[in-house]
């Protein structure tokens, strides 16, 4: 057993926090379905927190059974600027990987493309795999705008967020 265990779980958990810009977005144009989107994204977190505490629990039995690795000590943690480093770095990775992502984006974009192009291929249950990663994309670009402050970030989050939305709804309308 490894914390591998809880990814499947963690989708329970970002899609709550999606709910929750979301419902920042919906509030000021319908109040209900705001409220609505914020009580489901609670619901969400709930069920996902509680699956994850639970797995978590057994992870840990299994630490004390068999004994956690030997101890890792690190030079930065007596650093009183260990923390605004970290953050640096954090920063830096993050971006390098929405830099990395956008590019992939862009070849599956093309790809389907030309795909599209040559012949009309029917509808898989495995559409539905598409969707969350670029809501994830979508959320960490909103994410970005926020810690940034980079319009180009908020503009993009939510065209992609739209775009997204609008890939979802044409799945979800699938036969």
């Amino acid at each position: 057993m490894s914390p591998v265990w809880l990814l499947p779980v963690v989708t329970l958990i970002v899609a709550s926090s999606s709910g929750g810009v979301l419902a920042q977005a919906i509030g000021p144009v319908s109040p209900s379905h705001a409220l609505l989107t914020i009580t489901f994204s609670i619901f969400l977190v709930s069920v996902g927190l509680s699956l994850a505490l639970m797995i978590l629990t057994i992870y840990l039995y299994r630490m004390i059974l068999y004994r956690p690795p030997q101890d890792i000590s690190s030079p930065f943690l007596g650093s009183t600027s260990a923390g605004d480093i970290v953050y640096a770095v954090c920063i830096c990775i993050v971006f390098i990987m929405w830099s990395l992502a956008t590019m992939w984006l862009v070849f599956a974009l093309l790809s389907l493309q030309s795909v599209v192009r040559k012949t009309r291929f029917p509808f898989r249950i495995c559409f539905w795999g598409m969707i969350f990663p670029n809501g994830v994309h979508a959320n960490l670009t909103i994410t970005l705008y926020r810690v940034l402050d980079v319009r180009f970030f908020r503009v993009w989050g939510a065209v992609y967020a739209v775009l997204t939305f609008a890939v979802w709804s044409i799945v979800f309308g699938q036969p």
